[in-house]
């Protein structure tokens, strides 16, 4: 798939597009303290599978925000990778409260006010790259390139690609939104068959609002 028109991050919707959508707000915050040698301070992890407009997803909260959420084929491979992400840690299969607002609207595409917390780990390079990607508008691009250039390093795409590809919780953190500066839509974790079905249902909603 090519891109053919590439939207400016921060690129602007119309007043009432944005009233309309009232995109769930999220909250980016940092597992402190945690390495691959070390473990998170709460040491339980909830998580539950679901079904929803993109396919099954898995979903995993500590008690402070969603730190894991993903597409899957299968279900046995998606909590492996979760287990692997958080060694050493006590899983919990179940729904947790922070998780509904999330799952509500993967499952109906309706959105609402209610904020989505994340609690994640990651280098700072990468947070700085997923609060770019949180800045990205609802049904708009960019390319890594732009990212790059907006971090103060326009030499860095390969690295802002990598964080990019790293995002540990799929839509939220709108990895799906960036693409190649030659309109292609490049890869994604999830399979990119699901990246274009994600933007052109963005893309459609906003210009079904007039």
């Amino acid at each position: 798939m090519e891109i053919n028109h590439i939207p400016s991050l921060f690129g602007p919707i119309t007043e009432k597009q944005s009233s309309i959508l009232q995109c769930n707000p999220v909250i980016l915050k940092k597992i402190e303290n945690f390495s691959e040698k070390s473990h998170l301070p709460v040491t339980e992890i909830c998580y539950h599978t679901a079904g929803s407009l993109f396919g099954h997803i898995l979903i995993a909260a500590t008690h402070e925000g969603i730190c894991h959420l993903s597409f899957f084929e299968n279900r046995d491979v998606a909590f492996q990778v979760l287990q692997t992400s958080f060694p050493a840690q006590t899983f919990v299969e179940g729904e947790h409260p922070l998780m509904s607002a999330a799952i509500a609207v993967l499952q109906t595409g309706v959105f609402g006010t209610e904020p989505i917390i994340l609690q994640i780990k990651g280098s700072l390079f990468q947070f700085a790259v997923w609060e770019k990607l949180l800045q990205i508008p609802f049904g708009q691009l960019t390319t890594y390139q732009h990212i790059a250039h907006l971090l103060g390093n326009v030499k860095a795409s390969r690295a802002v690609g990598s964080a990019v590809g790293s995002n540990p919780v799929a839509f939220f953190i709108p990895c799906h939104r960036v693409v190649q500066t030659t309109g292609k839509a490049g890869g994604y974790k999830w399979g990119l068959e699901r990246k274009i079905k994600l933007i052109s249902w963005e893309q459609n909603i906003l210009a079904s609002i007039k």
